[in-house]
């Protein structure tokens, strides 16, 4: 196990969740952009 690092499960599991959540902000696209 390296110190400080995601193991490759979790770095997997937050990457899946973030594809998630840019597909639904992509969907609800009437939403005014934050910048």
């Amino acid at each position: 196990m390296r110190k400080g690092g995601l193991t490759d499960e979790r770095r997997s599991f937050r990457e899946k969740l973030r594809m998630e959540a840019a597909e639904r902000f992509r969907q609800d696209e009437e939403n005014p952009v934050i910048e």
